[in-house]
Parts: C-alpha cells; sequence; structure tokens
C-alpha cells in the first residue's frame, strides 16, 4: 500500500501485491473466444481501497479453460484445480511496464510479466490471488536484471469476489445524471495514474467535464456502459457495488473491442450531488481522515488548522508511530479547497479538493489532484482521483509545534 506521508517523489506503482502502480496498459489477445454457453464470468477486484487491481475472469464449462483479463491485457489459460485453489497458467503474460524506483545510476523501470495467477475462493463472497511471473528492469544500475516473484502458496492479496450475473441495475443512468470516476485517458503512460473526470449522461452520450468531449455512451447487452473514446477506441464500464454508508461505487473500467474486454482496472465512482463544498474556513478547519486508506494500518489525515495553516499526518498503527509534514498556507479557490506545502529548495506541492458530493455531516467526496512546480516547472504528481474524507474531530495545532 502506498503512503502519502513523506516528502520525496511519490512512486505511484501497482505492483503485484496490490500496490497502485501507474502503468502502460497493453491490450493482448483480442482474437480470444467469446464466452459460451456453460461459462461463470466472474470479477474479482481488491479489498483495499488503495488498490485497482481487478480480473474479470470466464470459467469456461469444461477443459479446464479460462480466459483471464487484468490490468496488463488478457489472455487464454488453462488451469489446474486441487480443490483449494486453481492455478492459472497464461498463454500470453498479463504485462505492464511502469516506473520502479531510483539507484545511483539513474530513473529505473521495469517490465512486470504476469505468467500464472492464483486464484482461491472463499466464503461470503471474497477470495484470494497470487501473481506469478518476473519483472525486468530497465535502466539504472541493473538493467536487463530478471527477478521472479510469486508462487503457489503465497497468501495472495484479498479479492472481493461476484458473479457478473449478480450485479448492480444500471437503470439510473439517465439523462442529466452527474457521475465521478470514469476516465477518457488513453492509459499510455508510465509515471502518472489514468485521469479521472465527471460526466453528464445525456441521450445516448455523455459529456467528460474536464475536456468538454461529448462521445457516444450505450448499456450493451452484457451490462456494460460502452463509450466510444475521440480517439476511436472504446472504453467499457460496469457497476459493482454501491457502498451504502458513504455512497460509493466500485466499478470495473475495461478497454473494449470484439464485444469484450482487453484489460480491466477497478474504478472508485460516485454521483455527485448539489450543495457539496467544506463551508468557511471555520467548518473546513477539522482533522481529515483519507478514504483511500480509512480502515487501513497506515491511516493517512490532513489537519487543516484554523490560522491557515495545517499538518499531513501519517500513521503506522503496527508501529505506534506517526509523521506529521507541514502544510504551510491552505484556502479556497471559489468551492475548491487547496493546499500548500514546500519540498525542499524552491520546490512546491500544491493539492486540490474540488467538492463533489457531501453524505451526512462527516463525509466529503472531492475529485483530489496534486501538482509540484519546482525551477518554475509545474507537474502533475496526482491526476485527478476520486477520494473521499471523513471528519474525524476538530485541528488544534500542537502547541509545542507552533
Amino acid at each position: 500500500m502506498q503512503s502519502e506521508g513523506g516528502d520525496f517523489m511519490i512512486l505511484i506503482q501497482r505492483l503485484w501485491r496490490g500496490a497502485a502502480m501507474s502503468a502502460v496498459m497493453v491490450a493482448a489477445c483480442f482474437a480470444l473466444p467469446v464466452a459460451a454457453a456453460g461459462t461463470k464470468s466472474i470479477a474479482y477486484y481488491a479489498l483495499e481501497d488503495s488498490s485497482d487491481t481487478a480480473y474479470l475472469i470466464d470459467w469456461y464449462g469444461a477443459g479446464n479453460k479460462a480466459r483471464v483479463a487484468g490490468q496488463g491485457g488478457a489472455s487464454a489459460a488453462t488451469y489446474v484445480d486441487d480443490g483449494t485453489q486453481r492455478l492459472l497458467t497464461l498463454a500470453t503474460p498479463l504485462t505492464e511496464t511502469g516506473l520502479y524506483t531510483y539507484d545511483e545510476c539513474g530513473t529505473v523501470y521495469a517490465k512486470w510479466a504476469t505468467r500464472q495467477l492464483v486464484v482461491r475462493d472463499l466464503p461470503d463472497g471474497q477470495a484470494q490471488t497470487v501473481q506469478i511471473g518476473d519483472f525486468t528492469q530497465i535502466g539504472g544500475c541493473h538493467d536487463g536484471e530478471v527477478t521472479p516473484f510469486g508462487s503457489a502458496t503465497d497468501e495472495g492479496l484479498g479479492m472481493k469476489r461476484l458473479a457478473m450475473n449478480a450485479r448492480p441495475a444500471m437503470d439510473d443512468l439517465q439523462y442529466g445524471l452527474e457521475i465521478a470516476g470514469f476516465s477518457e485517458d488513453h492509459l499510455d503512460f508510465a509515471e502518472t495514474s489514468y485521469a479521472q473526470d465527471v460526466v453528464t449522461f445525456l441521450d445516448n452520450r455523455v459529456r467528460f467535464r474536464a475536456t468538454g468531449d461529448v462521445v457516444p455512451a450505450a448499456i450493451n447487452a452484457k451490462k456494460w456502459l460502452v463509450m466510444t473514446l475521440p480517439q476511436g477506441d472504446q472504453r467499457a464500464f460496469t457497476r459493482l457495488a454501491v457502498n451504502d454508508t458513504t455512497q460509493g461505487e466500485t466499478w470495473l473500467m475495461a478497454g473494449w473491442a470484439k464485444d469484450q474486454a482487453t484489460w480491466v482496472i477497478k474504478l472508485r465512482v460516485v454521483k455527485t450531488l448539489e450543495g457539496a463544498g467544506f463551508g468557511t474556513v471555520a467548518q473546513a478547519s477539522r482533522k481529515w481522515e483519507s478514504g483511500l486508506f480509512r480502515g487501513s494500518r497506515q491511516p493517512f489525515f490532513i489537519y487543516l488548522y484554523g490560522d491557515s495553516t495545517g499538518e499531513r499526518v501519517q500513521k503506522d498503527l503496527d508501529a505506534g508511530t506517526e509523521r506529521r509534514t507541514p502544510i504551510s498556507e491552505w484556502g479556497f479557490q471559489g468551492l475548491t479547497l487547496w493546499q500548500e506545502r514546500a519540498l525542499g529548495g524552491d520546490a512546491v506541492a500544491t493539492r486540490r479538493w474540488q467538492p463533489l458530493r457531501n453524505e451526512g455531516t462527516k463525509t466529503r467526496w472531492v475529485l483530489e489532484s496534486e501538482s509540484w512546480v519546482q525551477d518554475g516547472v509545474d507537474k502533475i504528481q496526482i491526476k485527478p482521483r476520486v477520494n473521499y474524507y471523513v471528519d474525524t474531530g476538530k485541528a488544534v495545532p500542537p502547541t509545542a509545534a507552533r
């Protein structure tokens, strides 16, 4: 799980253990067989909100064969079932390339190749998955070095399991509805994640707020909302779950060709609600816990103080420690709440919360982004993403710190 407490370069990764890694999505095996009669289509998606790992697996009715779509592409597969788990061997590796680390020789990227996948179905709609494969370093002191990862006996990543024929209804997607979380990014990147946006539903079309793009959109017979993007490729979305407490939703986003997914990832989505916002400076001066890490062993908070300063607080519940980073200034630009902090030298980071929905008195849904400015160069560090923050109490600056 990627923490947010440090002031160093954030390496946004989607590693095989389920932490988020931005990557080049490689859509593979477009000619794979379409699911036939007797096929069970199952969605597996990460329990942790900080992970967008997901798989869509078509388990065929005979022959121990399957089709797997994940964040690195899609592939035909065969599997062995020992009664406790299924070990899938992929015909074509699911492949991702992304920023890995830095070493004394410079920037290091890596190519992840998932060659096998373990799936364990557990009670109550739970599951575990284990990726098995290797990664190849690109650049740095160990350019070309290949390192295996994963084994069939690993504990695995906790997942939720949902039969695709048990998905929630999508008949609320009507004219005028606004939903935040869909993306039209082409997903050809190595250092930042995909940008989420607010879309408005029109007649057989949707409009993306950030770009103004209006694209065809229709729900198909498989209960996927399929869009044709400006560059000509298709993108599909389907709802998996709705949280009755926060009103947050979990969706799959997929590349789409020949009526099937060519890759899939998990999305956090929410319907917008009129009147969203943080109110006045006094009302916003609270301890806000990030929903992205809520319930984890490393919760992350942003404390906003009434004197227009604040702190970012990263806690480690296992170690019993916390790390605090000063916020030099915060305020409002219209309804958008911004926070600024120094990174060292002349570098400055600015995080923005664009309100989307107030749920009850405590929960604030936002479109969150962050940019860094250094040597006069503005760099997007976090593309807009859907997140929510929970008010956990009044924020009062520690006397010693002041």
